[in-house]
């Protein structure tokens, strides 16, 4: 199916929580940084870097995610708020020692923009606009044992 255009953005309020069906912009790698404590997460998730290509592409989300195990750094089974799965995009373990479990990949509300539908995204990353993300990252890289 070919994209349709749609608007670039939707106004994003605060405490917005993204549904099933729901269409979705991933942010740019600047507003993603914003968002990210000193380890590279969100709320005690990490963001990877094998989810920086899909920075300012559009995915509508097909599930929400409400627990996970920790395999990388441990800490066992957890019950996740504010995540959500995207069009069955997964790691391709690039960054964790080529890794090729193709985990899905949770997506924190912070990292995601309400969009009116598919199209084409305006915030894709460059190369330039990923350096300090990419330092960041660099410590999120855990490989499973």
């Amino acid at each position: 199916m070919k994209p349709q255009s749609a608007p670039d953005d939707v106004h994003t309020p605060a405490g917005w929580r993204p549904a099933v069906g729901d269409w979705v912009e991933v942010r740019s790698p600047g507003e993603i940084l914003a968002t990210l404590d000193g380890e590279g997460d969100t709320a005690r998730m990490p963001f990877m870097p094998e989810m920086l290509p899909f920075a300012g592409r559009r995915f509508q989300v097909t599930a929400s995610a409400h627990k996970t195990c920790d395999t990388a750094r441990r800490t066992g089974g957890r019950k996740l708020r504010e995540a959500v799965h995207l069009a069955d995009l997964r790691c391709d373990g690039t960054a964790h020692g080529g890794c090729q479990a193709e985990c899905l990949l949770f997506w924190k509300s912070a990292w995601l923009k309400s969009v009116a539908g598919p199209g084409i995204g305006v915030g894709a990353a460059t190369a330039g606009s990923t350096a300090a993300l990419d330092q960041l990252l660099a410590g999120n890289t855990g490989t499973v044992q």
